[in-house]
C-alpha cells in the first residue's frame, strides 16, 4: 500500500524501478520523440482511470500443475488451497447499470431488503491471477490507487464471466452499489474508446509503441513505455512481445499497442526473461 518508488524490498527484475512513471507525472516528454502527441497522453490517462489493483485472498485447489500443453509449472500451483494474498492488475472494460432488479451480491442475498439499484463492472485480467469462481469470490479491485494518498475505493468480485486458460485471459464481474462510481467509469470508457480510435487513425503498422499501466508489486499505479518486437497471430488473435518494463503485480494490466490493426487493449501475461508478452486476444 505504498508508492512504488518508496518500496524497499529488492526487485531483481527492475532495481530502483527507474523506468516506472507515476500516472500523475506522465507527459508526452516521457514518450519517444516521434510520439510526442497529446492525444496519446490522453489515451494513457483515460486508460489509467479504468485500471485497477486486484487483490486475491485465496488460491483455488483447481489450478492445474502445468501450463496447457507444456511442462512449465502453472503460476501459484504451489499455493493451492492457501489464503496467501496475491496482487495484480486489471482494467474495467464494461459497466452495466441495473435498476429494479435484486442485487446478487453476498450482502444483499442475506438482507431483508436487497438493493435494487446496482451495477456490474466487468474487469479484464489474466487468468493466472484470478483462476476461477473460488478465487473471484475472494477478490477485490481498488480503483484510482494513483499514489499512497489516494482514498480507498474498493469493490468486491462476484464471479468469472469469461476465461481462457490457453490465452491467459479472463473477465471478472464486480458488483457495486456505488452508482456514482459506475457512472464515472462508464463515461471514462466512452471517452477512452473515442480517443483510442482517433489515435489509431493517425498511426499504422510501422508504429510499434507500447504503453502499459499497472500496479507493480501491488503498489500505486505506474506507466511504462517500450516497443513491441514480436507479433504472433493465431486463429485471428494476436499476442505481442515487447520491451515495456513490468514487475510482479503487473499481470493482467492493460497493454496499449499503437497499431491500426490492434483494435483492443491487450492484457499483460508474463515474461520470457528477455521480453514481456501479452495474452492472446
Amino acid at each position: 500500500m505504498v508508492n512504488l518508488h518508496s518500496y524497499v524490498a529488492p526487485c531483481d527484475k527492475n532495481p530502483g524501478h527507474t523506468a516506472f512513471i507515476p500516472t500523475k507525472t506522465f507527459t508526452k516528454e516521457r514518450l519517444p520523440v516521434r510520439y510526442h502527441d497529446d492525444d496519446i497522453v490522453d489515451v494513457v490517462k483515460l486508460l489509467a482511470e479504468v485500471t485497477v489493483r486486484i487483490a486475491v485472498k485465496v488460491t483455488s485447489p483447481a489450478r492445474p500443475d502445468k501450463l496447457p500443453g507444456t511442462d512449465v509449472p502453472y503460476p501459484c500451483y504451489d499455493l493451492r488451497g492457501t489464503k496467501t494474498l496475491r496482487t495484480g492488475t486489471g482494467y474495467a472494460g464494461q459497466v452495466i447499470l441495473r435498476d429494479a432488479a435484486p442485487c446478487p451480491c453476498e450482502e444483499c442475498r442475506t438482507a431483508d431488503v436487497p438493493c435494487d439499484r446496482w451495477s456490474e463492472i466487468h474487469v479484464t485480467t489474466s487468468q493466472h491471477l484470478v483462476f476461477d469462481d473460488i478465487e473471484a469470490k475472494k477478490t477485490a479491485a481498488r480503483f484510482w490507487f494513483d499514489d499512497d494518498k489516494s482514498l480507498l475505493v474498493s469493490v468486491n468480485a462476484s464471479q468469472v464471466l469469461e476465461s481462457d486458460i490457453e490465452a491467459d485471459r479472463c473477465v471478472v464481474m464486480f458488483i457495486t452499489h456505488d452508482i456514482q462510481l459506475a457512472m464515472k467509469l462508464k463515461e471514462t470508457l466512452s471517452k477512452l474508446e473515442e480517443m483510442r480510435a482517433k489515435v489509431n487513425e493517425k498511426y499504422g503498422e510501422n508504429d510499434k509503441l507500447v504503453v502499459i499501466v499497472s500496479h507493480p508489486h501491488g503498489c500505486s499505479k505506474q506507466v511504462t513505455v517500450g516497443e513491441w518486437e514480436v507479433q504472433e497471430v493465431e486463429k485471428g488473435k494476436r499476442r505481442f512481445a515487447y520491451t515495456a518494463p513490468t514487475c510482479p503485480g503487473s499481470g493482467g494490466a492493460p497493454v496499449f499497442v499503437l497499431s491500426s490493426k490492434s483494435q483492443f487493449f491487450h492484457t499483460h501475461s508474463g515474461t520470457d526473461n528477455r521480453l514481456n508478452y501479452s495474452s492472446l486476444c
